[in-house]
């Protein structure tokens, strides 16, 4: 039998970010999700984000993250003030079809129930927040970005506007080695520490991790991830990937300017 839980400081390591398993993460470098992750996920849970769980057998296979307008990770405005923004959601694939996407925004929909809705901060990949599931379950898409798709649904409040803050980041000021990530997710947090040292070994520079409501660019949507010159790469889990994408990046950076 499946249950929905809500998350907490006591619960969070047991049963928050069922995604770190795939790939296992968590078990490869257990001490860093737990002195590294969990003290921010403990001190924020239920005082800036709010999350649930799906358990089965006592085991996580799916969770879900809200946060007040303010705690988004994206730049949002709204006129209204007290809505709600879903900024992670994630469920096992062997359970998609079995309703527990659904399950776990009537958890948050009823944790949310005073307030004016609940914005969505999903996306045009299939592999991340994907827009078109929350469509079924509601959602009204109110800002089509190119890769951002928000999508509100309502609760007390049938219409509201939404639109992107106003952008505080030129690729021009981009270091070399720069992540734009989101911090309340531990797999970001993960890689990035992992990545850094490598980069520090390799090359001697420091990187630099830019949260992502301090990142919108002016013309076009922003994405998280990992950017080399200023160039967006490919998300790569894998160190040995990663290390020789740096050292390849280096030498050209060097030719050109032999």
């Amino acid at each position: 039998m499946i249950r929905i839980i809500r998350l907490t400081a006591e619960n969070l390591e047991t049963y928050a970010y069922p995604c770190m398993s795939h790939p296992t993460e968590r078990i490869e470098n257990p001490s860093f999700f737990r002195f590294q992750c969990l003290p921010t996920l403990r001190k924020w849970i239920n005082q800036r984000i709010f999350g649930f769980a799906a358990v089965f057998m006592d085991r996580s296979i799916g969770s879900v993250f809200y946060a007040p307008l303010a705690g988004s990770s994206l730049p949002l405005k709204c006129d209204a003030a007290d809505v709600q923004v879903l900024i992670c959601s994630y469920i096992d694939q062997a359970f998609r079809r079995a309703d527990v996407g659904r399950r776990l925004i009537d958890a948050v929909l009823e944790d949310c129930a005073s307030r004016s809705g609940l914005l969505v901060m999903s996306s045009c990949l299939k592999s991340y927040m994907y827009y078109k599931p929350f469509l079924r379950m509601g959602f009204k898409l109110v800002l089509d970005g190119e890769f951002w798709k928000i999508g509100y649904r309502p609760i007390r409040k049938a219409e509201v506007k939404v639109e992107m803050a106003h952008p505080r980041l030129h690729w021009k000021d981009l270091k070399p080695f720069t992540w734009i990530t989101e911090n309340f997710c531990p797999l970001l947090v993960y890689m990035t520490g992992r990545q850094k040292q490598v980069i520090q070994k390799i090359s001697g520079q420091e990187s630099e991790v830019i949260p992502l409501e301090k990142a919108v660019e002016r013309d076009r949507d922003v994405t998280p991830g990992f950017y080399l010159y200023g160039e967006k790469t490919q998300d790569i889990l894998s160190e040995n990937k990663f290390k020789k994408m740096i050292k390849k990046a280096l030498r050209k950076k060097s030719a050109g300017n032999a």
